[in-house]
């Protein structure tokens, strides 16, 4: 059963986020998935992999660059898993696929957009219906609090 936990955003951005739950993930020697929702944004994430700190990067490479399978974390817009991850990551509205490929899932949104918000209900549902487990963690001044997805 894949293990879905929803982050809703209230004070960082993905931008800030995402790599930290990335490089989690990579020390637990899970492979990732990070599904863009489009190509321009996927061309954000791959600079900011190499980039968003400036004594570390994220290993990464584009599923469209070629051998995806051996890329620790597969950049991608497609609904696939060319680097047979363990881990998808979705954020700035990706839709998820075939969950059952994944024995986990994060999904990042921001929790003061009602679009967005309105939007990862959805996802949890598509989620939920797909047989994952799903948590949801919230973001506060005094860091994450796990809440009830509704």
């Amino acid at each position: 059963m894949t293990r879905a936990a929803f982050y809703n955003l209230q004070t960082d951005s993905v931008e800030r986020v995402l790599p930290l739950l990335l490089e989690k993930s990579l020390k637990e020697g899970m492979k990732v998935l990070l599904r863009a929702p489009s190509e321009e944004r996927l061309r954000d994430w791959d600079a900011l992999l190499w980039t968003y700190r400036q004594e570390s990067f994220i290993p990464h490479g584009a599923a469209e660059d070629g051998n995806a399978e051996r890329q620790p974390v597969c950049l991608t817009t497609e609904p696939e898993n060319p680097n047979g991850a363990a881990l998808l990551a979705l954020a700035g509205g990706a839709e998820p696929f075939d969950v059952s490929d994944f024995a986990r899932a994060i999904y990042l949104y921001d929790g003061g957009d009602e679009e967005s918000c309105r939007l990862a209900e959805r996802h949890q549902a598509i989620f939920r219906d797909a047989g994952a487990e799903i948590v949801v963690w919230r973001q506060t001044p005094d860091g994450w609090r796990e809440e009830t997805a509704p």
